[in-house]
């Protein structure tokens, strides 16, 4: 019989052999891979050792909670379990009388009953709607309580843009507490009816005011996505916006489809009469404008509005750089498809590379920026990583094995960063909702002005840094910069100066109704007259604007208002005392520099249906984003 091998493992060892250990002592080569942040470990938040913990209801009095709920009547008290509870705050309390007076008396309550008196009212005229729209629908007969529960489900589910699809695994959990369900596409019926609902509300609110612009704008969505915003200002003074309609159509419109779409909604579907719609913004799209167009044989008081964000955008669009243009594609195009170089470079900077995006206006610039400020990392960052994007790597490489392309590349990028700076602020400064009329020519002018100047700090310094004490090749370095940016001014001071000439003018005269500039401004009757730039100004106004100016200095001197907000809060307090003013501001307010609220909804759109929800209804398309835009914008 055979001996064992001394070599021989026991069993035993084995079983308690590391794997990892045997592998390596085998000659396999193992290492650890890097984990991504997501992988980090949650962190559980606790309460401080030294906090002292207040334990409600420990000592409460030998008092029955029905004696505190009777002695307490129409404050929303229960007895559960044995406890007081109050059901308007969901939070159980100590049966101690000087608790739970000090309770029912707290803001916290009182708001809390206010907000219960709301639902009642709001759950009886969906009790209503659902009573008349039923007919003999499936489901029709099931409790009042049980109907209500469901259509809140179906308005929560599209608010928060969560597909109906995911009630089928969420049924079970929504059941426990509440009323039984049914499947997805019974509850699906619900839709139209709150589409309904929401449309009749904005109706109302449209109804309840007189004037209005509008805002426009199409996206690629299945074939084309028509967005439809009005605005208008209440009679508090609060500046509103509603999204009226979202359509889904199959193609791309021409301009007659446009305008037949714009009026049917405005005029047809929400009752705007032809006097009432005094402005419209949209994008420089040829197909808007021709549209437009078409709508002003009905609506013929409308100012027309390009839209500045998009304009100022495109000045970008307008320069012609001959290395950073290659230089710009082959970096995103690396970046955007390789999580390992996003991650590579982050573990190299300590700052994650920002990506571009297609919709996002100046979005180049922004990763431009942040390529000059780690300039110094770029080409180590290539040269040490031969496992990134092999065709991007190498175009990127032979700029800077080039001494003369990359020097240009470092000019150039320069020139982009110092030239785009103040058309990023301007541009996003006048993508808002606020009441940017009084403020818009400030920016436009501040434009102006930077292009005049001509202040280029990293371009010089560059240029320096390149040319030593060369100054013929430093001054022909700046000359070379600026040859590549001045394509982009020329097209903004084509379009400012000539192509909206009059609209700039109209903004220009808007500062007359901010009672900041127009202490400094010093109007006289010549400069009222400029507020005729606004086509809904007549020329009655005027003569009423003139009379009151002398009224309006007055009550405007000395006044320090520090928002754009507080502006429009001003007028609401003067609207007495100012009353032709307060109107003409009240209309002026409607007009917005831009169309990137169409831009917002469109965001809404992507971020709540995806391309596995493209079949997905029209109706359920519209209710969902209408709920989410117009809600965020009630005040």
């Amino acid at each position: 019989m055979a001996e064992p091998s001394d070599n021989s493992c026991s069993s035993e060892d084995d079983e308690y052999s590391d794997p990892l250990e045997v592998a390596a002592s085998a000659g396999a080569r193992l290492s650890i891979p890097e984990k991504a942040s997501i992988s980090r470990k949650r962190k559980v938040q606790t309460n401080p050792a030294e906090k002292k913990r207040n334990v409600r209801g420990s000592v409460d009095p030998n008092v029955s909670s029905w004696d505190r709920v009777n002695e307490f009547k129409d404050q929303c008290l229960i007895v559960m379990s044995g406890s007081l509870r109050c059901d308007a705050c969901r939070e159980t309390l100590s049966k101690k009388k000087s608790t739970v007076k000090k309770h029912v008396s707290s803001m916290k309550h009182i708001k809390a009953l206010e907000n219960i008196k709301k639902t009642k009212k709001k759950d009886q005229n969906i009790t209503d709607l659902l009573a008349k729209t039923s007919g003999g629908a499936k489901g029709s007969t099931l409790p009042e309580d049980m109907r209500l529960y469901r259509y809140d489900l179906v308005e929560a589910l599209l608010k928060a843009g969560i597909p109906l699809l995911k009630v089928d695994s969420l049924r079970p959990f929504l059941e426990k507490y509440g009323h039984r369900l049914t499947t997805r596409n019974h509850l699906a019926e619900f839709v139209p009816i709150i589409r309904q609902k929401e449309k009749d509300l904005v109706k109302s609110e449209i109804a309840a005011n007189s004037a209005f612009s509008v805002i426009f704008d199409g996206s690629t969505r299945l074939g084309e996505a028509l967005a439809i915003i009005v605005r208008f200002v209440d009679k508090d003074w609060n500046i509103q916006q509603r999204l009226l309609k979202l359509e889904v159509l199959a193609k791309s419109m021409n301009a007659e489809e446009l305008a037949q779409r714009l009026i049917q909604c405005l005029a047809v579907e929400y009752g705007i009469q032809p006097n009432q719609l005094l402005a419209a913004m949209r994008d420089g799209a040829s197909v808007n404008e021709a549209g437009l167009r078409q709508v002003m044989f009905f609506f013929t008081n409308i100012l027309n509005v390009t839209c500045f964000s998009h304009t100022i955008d495109n000045v970008g669009k307008h320069f012609e750089f001959s290395v950073l243009d290659t230089f710009s594609r082959c970096w995103n195009t690396m970046f955007s498809l390789s999580p390992a170089a996003r991650l590579l470079w982050k573990t190299r900077t300590g700052t994650a590379m920002r990506l571009h995006s297609k919709t996002r206006w100046w979005s180049r610039w922004e990763v431009l920026n942040q390529v000059m400020e780690f300039f110094g990392d770029v080409e180590p960052f290539l040269r040490e990583n031969d496992n990134l994007s092999p065709v991007c790597r190498a175009s990127l490489l032979e700029i800077f094995d080039d001494p003369v392309t990359a020097r240009d590349l470092d000019i150039e990028l320069a020139a982009m960063i110092d030239a785009g700076k103040h058309f990023v602020q301007a541009t996003y400064y006048l993508e808002g909702d606020g009441p940017l009329v009084f403020t818009c020519y400030k920016h436009l002018s501040a434009l102006a002005h930077a292009i005049a100047i001509e202040a280029y700090p990293n371009t010089e310094a560059k240029a320096r840094q390149h040319a030593g004490r060369n100054m013929a090749l430093y001054n022909r370095l700046v000359d070379q910069a600026k040859a590549c940016i001045n394509p982009g001014f020329r097209f903004y001071q084509q379009k400012f100066s000539v192509q909206f000439h009059n609209i700039v003018r109209a903004f220009k005269a808007a500062r007359l109704c901010c009672p900041i500039q127009v202490q400094a401004l010093r109007p006289t009757a010549a400069s009222v007259q400029e507020l005729k730039q606004f086509s809904f100004i007549t020329d009655a106004q005027i003569v009423q604007l003139v009379e009151e100016l002398p009224n309006y200095l007055a009550i405007a001197d000395g006044a320090a208002i520090e928002t754009e907000e507080r502006k429009v809060q001003w007028w609401a307090a003067h609207a007495a005392a100012l009353p032709n003013w307060s109107a003409a501001v009240k209309k002026i307010l409607l007009v917005q520099p831009s169309s990137a609220s169409a831009e917002r909804v469109f965001s809404l759109l992507k971020n709540a249906f995806s391309k596995q929800q493209e079949a997905a209804l029209e109706e359920t398309v519209e209710t969902s984003v209408m709920l989410r835009y117009n809600d965020n914008k009630r005040t």
